[in-house]
């Protein structure tokens, strides 16, 4: 059983985040897609596009961050390799709050990946799954792809991930990042640390 992810935000937001498994195409993924529309991210425009169908069909599966009822953010995760492909067309219409240093402001990458990792370990005849994920190195279909590439360049040097090289995906060039997994939790788990308060 995938657990979520809630995340309470900002006490003067009154709004809640939850991350979780979406699994069939509702009205909130079609608007989200005519979100995606409306800001360039033609990726994500549309069902089609985002190879919803596709993804679902080889035995992957896909994550949805909502403010409320509201999809905000959404990655998919499929076979691949010797292992899984991660935040397969992971796109967001707004930015988590807070810092960013480890790529913690991406919703795909903090919210939606430890369940994709989890996902994968139930999924996975081997107890450590091996996770990659692809940065497009030339094309960029929503002027923010480069940028994220060289995002990963720099979560490498934290250890995070591991450049495997290029390869083509889809007929597009990307590199290739294996997840440290282990370190990526230790990362992870530090951002979500509540300070004790002091007596």
């Amino acid at each position: 059983m995938i657990k979520t992810i809630q995340q309470q935000t900002l006490p003067q937001r009154l709004s809640k985040i939850e991350t979780k498994q979406l699994t069939s195409v509702t009205p909130e993924l079609t608007q989200f897609t005519k979100d995606c529309e409306a800001l360039g991210y033609n990726n994500n425009s549309n069902i089609k596009l985002m190879k919803w169908a596709w993804c679902m069909e080889i035995g992957g599966a896909w994550f949805a961050t909502y403010d409320e009822n509201k999809i905000i953010s959404i990655s998919g995760i499929h076979p691949w390799l010797n292992g899984w492909r991660a935040l397969f067309r992971g796109v967001q219409t707004q930015a988590r709050p807070g810092l960013s240093r480890h790529h913690m402001s991406s919703y795909c990458f903090h919210s939606q990946l430890p369940l994709q990792i989890e996902w994968a370990k139930q999924n996975e005849k081997y107890r450590d799954p091996s996770i990659y994920i692809t940065t497009n190195t030339e094309t960029d279909q929503s002027g923010k792809m480069l940028r994220i590439n060289k995002t990963f360049t720099h979560l490498e040097r934290a250890g995070l991930v591991q450049n495997l090289g290029r390869a083509e995906v889809f007929e597009t060039i990307q590199n290739v990042w294996l997840l440290d997994i282990d370190r990526y939790t230790e990362i992870r788990e530090s951002y979500d640390r509540i300070p004790k308060q002091r007596n």
